[in-house]
């Protein structure tokens, strides 16, 4: 009998999985992917449709030509339950599998604290196009009518990477239109500036101290958010921060059906793994990407999440693919586990930033499109678009 394998999810890990059980099993396995979008989606472009240097069409394609070109079923449906005890994906209709791969990302956790998220707080996000689309409206309304910034992430987040570059992209945006009276401040649970979630204080760290002092950006570190409302931020301390513009990572949790499967997931919603990425007690069950339980890599004051990047994801889930092919195949697994693969973004980001002067690094590694010219916001156009432009094409 071919085995069936099914994936839910189909962005970065999701996709990478797909395309990677496809390649390396061909017509000996029943592939099925289970999304609840058409449509991927490359999150590093959304900041730009924020900050209005891109458009919705410049960070989606159609999936469905992609998947099905691989010969590669593709069901675009909300996942409704897992029955892990027979093997069954419930997802507008049955599908049963025998191996299952997790790769559906999280849910993020606005409803966690009081006023906070584009939808029904009153603050900004961009981990999906429509957030990325309202941030970008409520931008143009700010500079009509500017004021206090606060930009900044929840305790237990993952996400300081793209909240450090919101924040030097907002330097850039006030600095550029010369709106006075719109002093920023980064408000952060890492215990100093350029703690990353990953501790440590490297020449990244040590980048992201200097530009912040550069750019006259106020921090609040060692900062746990209670509560928002229309127009303040009010820290667990008890003090206030007033905002006309404010942008919070949230930290996340399982998407719902996952965070169901108690058996398998830990306190947050998260799959538990081993080094082969296969869930606890279910070993035809793996996980990637933001979906997988990771313990924080640092012991912080207040929690910062483990670093879930598009990177780490990738990764993962091309150990996943080489797994599943290895157990139909009867070969040996591979174990590696996340933080070894996670460890080459930190090393290359350190031996980049230690390649040139701390002044000459921070006009380079901050987001390129900060760094006015043509050729600055090129040299991040490009890799970009060659990226979109092969993973459509069904090629990593």
């Amino acid at each position: 009998m071919i085995p069936r394998i099914v994936v839910l999810g189909s962005n970065f890990a999701g996709l990478t999985a797909a395309l990677e059980l496809k390649e390396r099993l061909g017509e000996a396995a029943k592939l099925t992917v289970i999304s609840k979008d058409d449509a991927f989606v490359f999150t590093p472009e959304l900041i730009k449709i924020a900050f209005g240097l891109a458009r919705r069409v410049d960070a989606v394609f159609p999936l469905r030509e992609t998947m099905e070109a691989r010969g590669i079923a593709f069901r675009v449906a909300s996942i409704e339950r897992i029955d892990s005890a027979r093997r069954r994906v419930f997802a507008s209709g049955e599908v049963p599998y025998d191996y299952l791969v997790i790769a559906a990302g999280s849910k993020h956790a606005y409803e966690s604290t009081p006023g906070l998220g584009p939808f029904k707080g009153f603050t900004h996000s961009i981990f999906t196009i429509d957030e990325a689309e309202m941030a970008a409206a409520a931008l143009n309304e700010f500079a009509k009518n500017p004021g206090p910034v606060v930009i900044g992430a929840l305790p237990g987040s993952s996400f300081f990477w793209l909240v450090y570059e919101f924040l030097f992209n907002m330097a850039h945006y006030v600095r550029d239109r010369s709106l006075d009276n719109s002093p920023i401040t980064f408000v952060t649970p890492e215990p100093y500036i350029g703690h990353f979630g990953i501790g440590g204080y490297g020449p990244a760290t040590r980048a992201a101290r200097a530009l912040c002092e550069r750019l006259g950006i106020k921090q609040e570190t060692n900062a746990a958010i209670r509560e928002i409302t229309r127009d303040t931020v009010r820290l667990a301390d008890g003090r206030e921060l007033p905002f006309r513009f404010a942008m919070l990572a949230p930290n996340s949790v399982g998407i719902d059906p996952v965070r169901a499967c108690t058996e398998i997931v830990d306190s947050a919603g998260f799959v538990k793994v081993n080094d082969q990425y296969q869930a606890v007690g279910h070993p035809e069950v793996f996980a990637a990407g933001a979906a997988v339980s990771l313990a924080p890599r640092d012991v912080t004051p207040i929690e910062c999440g483990a670093p879930k990047t598009g990177h780490l994801a990738e990764e993962m889930a091309k150990v996943v693919a080489y797994n599943i092919a290895a157990s139909i195949n009867g070969d040996r697994l591979v174990a590696i586990s996340p933080e070894a693969i996670d460890a080459k973004t930190i090393i290359d980001l350190g031996n980049v930033a230690m390649l040139v002067s701390p002044d000459q690094y921070l006009k380079m590694r901050v987001p390129v499109w900060t760094v006015p010219g043509p050729d600055a916001e090129w040299a991040q156009d490009a890799p970009h678009r060659y990226f979109l432009a092969s993973i459509q094409r069904g090629h990593l």
